[in-house]
């Protein structure tokens, strides 16, 4: 069964339809993915940002927030965001390596070794997202 949200965004965009038992979030979270496929950054921000004011702080928003902000060059929101959602869930492995990773490629290694020190669960996390690297 289809319920619909209404929220339409941007110039020609469509309802997003809502499964039953599926957040707005999770829609949002759907939408971003696409429009960051395509590479229409703003666009996801923006859908973020309006999921963020709607639903409150939150990781699972955060942290592709700040992947968004990062593909897009806006380095400062980004570790604005990575902080963010690093208050918010300090002891979760998935947002601190997000965060190190985030670190460690904007070339402040000192930082990211020292958080990695005191969290070692996200060494795993880091290492399992980064098949490239062991």
């Amino acid at each position: 069964m289809l319920n619909t949200v209404g929220e339409v965004s941007g110039e020609g965009a469509a309802v997003v339809p809502l499964r039953s038992g599926e957040s707005s979030a999770e829609v949002t979270l759907k939408r971003v993915r696409e429009l960051a496929d395509v590479k229409q950054f703003d666009e996801a921000r923006e859908q973020l940002t309006q999921a963020l004011e709607r639903e409150g702080e939150r990781t699972d928003l955060l942290l592709p927030l700040a992947e968004i902000e990062r593909e897009s060059g806006h380095h400062d929101q980004a570790m604005s965001s990575y902080e963010r959602a690093v208050v918010l869930d300090p002891a979760d492995p998935v947002t601190i390596s997000s965060y190190i990773r985030f670190l460690s490629d904007s070339g402040i290694r000192r930082k990211a070794l020292e958080i990695l020190a005191q969290t070692p669960d996200a060494a795993c996390t880091c290492r399992e997202s980064r098949p490239d690297r062991k």
